[in-house]
């Protein structure tokens, strides 16, 4: 960690210049290492129906039953350490402003730290690397599946862990930003933007962040009344659209933001501080 934290500036600077990302492994052990831990925590969600959907927004009616079969998630959102070792071997160039590495604050580079600024097209290209890498079909969730993992098994409640606020009995269950109180709810938990994956209780699928963090594409594209004619097996979303679908809420988000229906519309090619992405695969 402290080595990254020294190369903060760095990473600013080497954006700026349109460099690509430097080394994060030395050698092929430690590369193989991370593609191993990216393995190892995926996380297996049982073939089975939930309830999908809420009634804060109209974009989320109907509520309404979704069976979907088997299919791997991840425990975490993908890390810039896990995004660094794409980038070396495809030789990407991140076309990204750099100014998202000074503004807020350099402190979101990290290992360990969810990686930010990645359109969907990039994401959906480090799951191809990914699938390649392993011989297994990475992929990004769709819409249901994301939802169905971050319910953690827990039908009809408004978040990951149930219906009780995220400040709620003064237990930060979520890196998230204002609220009803916002000098209480942001910054208290030592994070005023990204936090390192994991920082946060799991859900009862033992996802970490699906409420807070970075918001997380999704697969499908986006359509508000989608709900009123997707399949009851397997949804997928839309054959075509014009904006994607993201997830879960950000570190700067409201409460309301965190809900596990919440679906929020965004241009596939946008590149933003708030916007991460973490994969799936078949089982």
């Amino acid at each position: 960690m402290i080595v990254y934290q020294n190369r903060a500036a760095v990473f600013a600077v080497l954006f700026l210049l349109g460099m690509p990302f430097p080394i994060c492994a030395s050698d092929t052990t430690q590369q193989n290492a991370i593609i191993e831990t990216i393995e190892k925590n995926m996380i297996l969600i049982p073939a089975g129906e939930f309830i999908m959907g809420g009634e804060a927004a109209k974009n989320e009616t109907p509520i309404h039953k979704v069976h979907l079969d088997a299919y791997c998630i991840g425990k975490y959102e993908v890390t810039f350490e896990e995004y660094e070792l794409y980038c070396r071997e495809t030789g990407y160039n991140l076309p990204v402003d750099p100014r998202v590495f000074l503004q807020p604050d350099p402190s979101m580079i990290g290992p360990k730290m969810p990686v930010i600024n990645v359109a969907r097209g990039e994401a959906e290209r480090f799951c191809q690397w990914l699938s390649e890498k392993t011989g297994k079909n990475y992929r990004l969730p769709t819409e249901a599946e994301w939802e169905k993992a971050a319910r953690g098994g827990l039908n009809e409640k408004e978040y990951p862990w149930g219906d009780e606020e995220p400040w709620a009995n003064r237990v930060y269950r979520a890196n998230y930003g204002p609220g009803l109180n916002q000098e209480f709810v942001w910054k208290k938990d030592g994070y005023a933007y990204t936090a390192p994956v994991g920082t946060y209780p799991p859900n009862g699928y033992g996802l970490h962040d699906v409420a807070g963090n970075v918001w997380e594409w999704c697969r499908d594209w986006y359509d508000a009344a989608y709900y009123e004619k997707s399949p009851y097996r397997n949804p997928m979303g839309p054959d075509t659209g014009f904006r994607g679908v993201i997830r879960g809420g950000c570190y700067s988000s409201k409460a309301e933001h965190l809900r596990c229906a919440t679906r929020l519309p965004l241009s596939p090619g946008t590149f933003d501080q708030l916007v991460g992405f973490r994969v799936a695969r078949d089982p």
